[in-house]
This record gives C-alpha cells, structure tokens and sequence, in this order.
C-alpha cells in the first residue's frame, strides 16, 4: 500500500511539473518568482505572501513557482526565460544550515547565469570552524561570486557582514525580514492565556532544562492564565490557494493570547504584527536577534533576550493587559531599496 501511494504520488508529481511548466511557457511576465515553499513552515507562507502584495501592489507581473515542481529542472527554465528577471524566495535557507535548498540555490545561479538575480531578504549560515563547513562554503563561494548579476538583499547584520568579509565582490544590501512589512488587520478578540511557540529542529538553542525554568516563572507569574504550546510549522504541504487562509491561523491564534515566548523568527514577528506581548528567545545562528533590531523602537511590546537569566526581569517589563498596534513604518521605510531595484529591473 506505502508503495502504491509512493508511485502515485510521483505520477501526481510529474503532471504537476509539466503542467507548471507548460504554464509558464505560456505566462507573459517581467520575473519568474522562485524556491516557493509549499511545506509546512508558516514564516515562509508569510514571506511568500508578503513578496506577492509587494510585486501586486506595484502591477510587477511575476510567475510563481513551487521549489518542489522546478527542483532538478532550472535549466529546463533558463532555456525558456532567457530576457527574465529572476527573483528567489526570502527566508533563511542559504548556507550549509538547511543544505538540500542550498544546493538548490547553486543550481538557480548555474541555470541563469546569464540572469539577472534577485534574493528577497535572507539570513545566510555557513560553518567555518570545521574542515567539511569550510570546503562546503567554498563551493558556494565558487559558485555565488561567478554570477555576473547576484544581489543579495539581507535582513540581519551577522549575515551582512559575513558576505561582506567573505564574499566582498557579491552584491549584498541590508534591508528587514518582508513579514515584517505585512498588513494585519485588528482583531480585537478577548485576550486569555500564554502561547509558548519554540523550536524543535537544528535551529533550537534552548535546552530542555532552560525551557522548564521559562515554564516555571511564567507560571508563577500568571498562575491564572492557561498555557499552551504551538508552532509556526503545521505537519502538512500549503499550496497557493490555501497559504492565506492558514496564515491567517495562526495570526488569529497569535491575537487571542495574551503573552507569546518564542524563539522562532516568525514567531516573534506574528507576534509584533498582531499587537502581542512577546518575549523572543534568541536561535542557534542570532536571526531573530538580528530582526528584532528591526522592530523594537516602535513595538516595545515585543521583548528580546539572549540569556535565560534576564527572562524574568524581562517579562515584568510587559504589561499583557494594554492595547497594542503594530507599528511598521520603519520597516516599510527600510524595505524601500527591494521595490526600487524592483522598479529599476522592472523598466528595463
């Protein structure tokens, strides 16, 4: 039976690929939008989404597709989009962190190196202390700086000055995480709980001792509220017609609580975006320390803290019965460098 599905599934797979395809082939548009995810990860919709309102709000017409459906064939599409712009989803998958999307980025800028290519806001992480993470940079050193026409846009100052040192000759320029520029409607539901939001993958820097001792003081801080656990990422695929909705969620799940802890980037922006109080927990390679300097002067409602000592200090500082508005204008005013050069190859 595992078998028989297995084979249906990649038939479904090779319909859905060549009819992706066929689409595009007959698609009229000014840049192929790639490395769309359709799995699980609810930061990556968001980014997705927030990508899309920006090329829609400026009549950019773009072509959109799903990682899964183009991976293995960039070539087939370089051969078909030879006067296209290439734009490549946001997010923090380029390094040796979350190596099958970065061998994936390596064969985009293979395909169309004779391309422009566009990043949208990324987090980039190599491993330069082992033997095995430094010959794994080079590869990707070899094969970034040989694109003629690579920009890079950067949403934190670690992977900024990282490119800077390592890769001077690549076109990086720093600007925020697209999420953070999404508009969220007011909700205004009844607030009640606590919403624990934590990682449990590679990226998880708290031990399970640390999130214990968190459990521990806000429970005895808030001995009243409920707690609960959820995550940004749902154990199913999101295709295009759906992100919206599923974004849209966790937003509302988000905006019924009174108090988040995360140490998940997205979670911390979902966050911001939705007036919570919120106490982010810095991850394994610094991202949500890094995009956090992007929305604290005007959204003090949202916390940051590196050691695990601070986090009770920290949480008397939140008051979780006020009303919050998310404030993004200098993350609008921050984002404009992607929309000019948007405009720029838009034109040409």
């Amino acid at each position: 039976m595992k078998f028989a599905n297995r084979v249906k599934h990649e038939i479904v797979h090779t319909i859905s690929q060549k009819k992706l395809l066929r689409d595009y082939k007959k698609s009229n548009t000014n840049f192929l939008l790639l490395q769309i995810p359709e799995h699980g990860n609810l930061g990556d919709q968001a980014i997705t989404l927030a990508e899309e309102r920006w090329l829609e709000q400026f009549s950019f017409k773009y072509f959109e597709a799903p990682a899964e459906l183009t991976d293995g064939k960039e070539e087939t599409y370089a051969k078909v989009s030879t006067h296209q712009k290439i734009l490549v989803q946001g997010g923090g998958f380029l390094g040796s962190l979350w190596p099958v999307e970065e061998y994936r980025f390596r064969r985009i800028l293979r395909a169309f190196k004779n391309q422009r290519v566009i990043v949208f806001p990324q987090t980039i992480t190599f491993d330069m202390k082992t033997d095995q993470g430094r010959s794994f940079f080079e590869e990707s050193r070899k094969v970034y700086t040989s694109h003629p026409n690579l920009t890079i846009f950067l949403r934190e100052t670690k992977s900024l000055n990282f490119m800077r040192e390592h890769m001077p000759t690549v076109d990086v320029r720093l600007v925020p995480d697209s999420v953070t520029t999404l508009d969220v409607q007011d909700y205004n539901f009844d607030r009640m709980g606590i919403l624990f939001c934590l990682r449990s993958d590679k990226e998880k820097n708290i031990s399970g001792e640390g999130t214990n001792n968190i459990y521990k003081v806000v429970s005895e801080k808030y001995p009243s509220e409920k707690i609960a656990f959820t995550d940004t990422v749902v154990p199913y695929e999101i295709k295009k017609g759906r992100r919206q909705e599923e974004v849209e969620a966790k937003f509302k799940e988000f905006a019924q609580s009174k108090l988040v802890i995360t140490d998940r980037l997205h979670g911390m922006v979902f966050a911001a975006l939705t007036g919570t109080p919120c106490i982010a927990i810095g991850n394994s390679n610094g991202k949500v320390k890094g995009v956090y300097q992007w929305i604290k002067d005007k959204n003090t409602y949202v916390k940051y803290v590196d050691d695990l000592n601070d986090f009770g200090s920290t949480l008397s500082q939140l008051n979780l019965d006020k009303k919050y508005r998310y404030d993004k204008s200098d993350c609008i005013q921050n984002f404009q460098p992607v929309i000019e050069l948007l405009r720029k190859e838009n034109e040409q």
